[in-house]
């Protein structure tokens, strides 16, 4: 009996078959911890994937909100993008309340920490797991040129010319502290002006270029003048090299009565061709309108050179004594580094005077921040080797007003009626420059060359900003932006300084720094 009972021991210790179920039932607890603690680990690692979107996008509404450098001012934006990208009870999780921070210039920084509830973890005592996300977005600036075109017509005057004045001012005191710290790296941010109306006054800085940029001789205008008692109106040839060379305009009537005037600098355009109508299917200007070639130098072709413009005023008096740039507006103002001080300078020239021609203001903006042609010496694409970011700001209270008829379309008989239509392409019911059938046909076709002239500035990377005051939307600013978001409107003064204030807050890429 012993034996046999011992025999069968022996078997039965021997035997391993069955063994694997209880080794698996042994080695279950383990795994399933393994298991379920990848899960959990694979949902906190998820769920600080979508939190760092969150705060990254948090980061960079900050930025953009953020005024004068003064943190305060991007923490409702923050939270409130933080909020709506991840909601409060989003995937059961705890969210602290962010930390909103400014640790450089220009630069806001978004910290949250977060507890993930775990499911399996929790039987082994780890109830949650701890995540930390930091967002930080700044505004990336190299180099940065703005041009600023600025409608200085009649309907400006008063308060709108003032809160212009105060939006630029806006724009400067957003931007400062970015100019502070490029001048820091031996870097540079440079501002230019172009005021306009019907012309733009940009004479007398051609000359600074070349004394050959403007045609003196053998010009031809449309003008009274009166003779042997008799008033009569017609193209009349003058030369005024004396005169634009800085003298009076002299015995320019013919009756002996000399003119002491002498040129602001108001330029009358080139060359150009009338098949440009509003129905034009060419982005882009045609080869042979010499006004519209942002690029072309003058040369000996009296074609590719500007003209002195000469009004010829209402009242019955060729040019009288200090007419002679009537609705001219102030000096444009090549690119340079300013001060302050030197944008309220340039700022207390502004006049408002004179018809809204858009196309005249976006020309000469292009021209001034084109890196070829009469100003591209001085607009290298890249200094001290980085980039030269681009930038024309166009602000304007009308629509375009670009009238055609002269005298006749307000049905005038007397010397003393005619119309005051007169622009940087002549009295353009005579002249015939443009080609525009009525004043209606002239607006059509100005916008027209407005939007090449647009155009032309996109295809030298320039990025436009439009701002349309107290007008509502208009659809010519809203095609010459370079995006949507980059055609403002402000209805009111207030607008109009915030409307620049966010220009401001926005120039330069804004790019997460971690």
């Amino acid at each position: 009996m012993f034996h046999r009972a011992k025999r069968l021991a022996t078997r039965v210790f021997r035997d391993r078959r069955g063994s694997a179920l209880p080794l698996m039932a042994a080695a279950l607890l383990p795994t399933m911890l393994a298991i379920g603690g990848g899960i959990d680990m694979a949902r906190a690692y998820m769920v600080k994937s979508k939190l760092q979107e969150a705060v990254d996008s948090a980061a960079l509404a900050g930025r953009r909100s953020m005024t004068k450098e003064d943190i305060e001012t991007a923490k409702n934006d923050v939270k409130a993008f933080l909020n709506f990208n991840f909601p409060t009870g989003t995937y059961q999780i705890t969210l602290s309340d962010p930390v909103i921070t400014k640790p450089d210039v220009g630069t806001v920084r978004v910290a949250v920490t977060a507890t993930v509830r775990t499911t399996i973890m929790s039987l082994v005592g780890i109830k949650t797991i701890p995540i930390s996300v930091v967002g930080e977005a700044k505004q990336n600036f190299d180099n940065v040129d703005i041009v600023l075109v600025l409608d200085t017509t009649g309907s400006m005057a008063g308060t709108k010319l003032d809160a212009l004045k105060d939006a630029v001012r806006a724009l400067y005191k957003e931007l400062e502290p970015a100019q502070q710290e490029l001048s820091k790296q031996g870097l540079r941010m440079r501002f230019g002006i172009v005021p306009y109306a019907a012309t733009v006054n940009v004479g007398k800085v051609l000359l600074g270029k070349s004394s050959t940029y403007i045609q003196t001789t053998n010009l031809s205008y449309y003008h009274w003048r009166k003779a042997n008692g008799n008033w009569s109106f017609g193209q009349r040839t003058y030369n005024l090299q004396t005169f634009v060379g800085g003298g009076a305009l002299g015995n320019i009537n013919g009756n002996g009565d000399n003119q002491t005037a002498t040129w602001t600098g108001c330029i009358e355009e080139r060359k150009t061709v009338n098949s440009i109508t509003a129905n034009d299917s060419r982005s882009g200007p045609p080869s042979d309108a010499n006004d519209l070639n942002i690029d072309l130098i003058p040369g000996t072709d009296v074609d590719t050179k500007w003209r002195p413009y000469l009004f010829d005023p209402t009242g019955g008096v060729a040019l009288p004594k200090g007419s002679v740039d009537k609705y001219c507006p102030s000096e444009v103002i090549p690119l340079k580094e300013m001060t302050s001080d030197d944008l309220d300078k340039e700022l207390g020239k502004l006049v408002a005077q004179g018809s809204t021609y858009h196309d005249i203001g976006m020309i000469w903006g292009t021209r001034l921040i084109s890196n070829g042609g009469v100003f591209g010496s001085g607009n290298p694409t890249e200094y001290k080797q980085r980039k030269v970011q681009k930038y024309i700001i166009y602000m304007t209270d009308g629509q375009i007003s670009a009238p055609r008829d002269f005298c006749t379309s307000r049905g005038c008989s007397n010397v003393g009626e005619h119309s005051d239509a007169y622009s940087a392409w002549g009295i353009e019911g005579y002249d015939q420059r443009v080609g525009a059938t009525s004043d209606s046909d002239s607006n059509d076709r100005h916008t027209k060359r407005f939007l090449m002239a647009c155009n032309e500035a996109k295809a030298r990377e320039v990025s436009i900003w439009t701002v349309a005051f107290g007008t509502g939307s208009v659809a010519s600013l809203d095609s010459c932006a370079s995006n949507k978001d980059q055609a403002l409107v402000a209805d009111d003064p207030d607008e109009l300084v915030e409307s620049f204030s966010a220009i401001g807050r926005n120039i330069g890429p804004l790019r997460i720094s971690k």
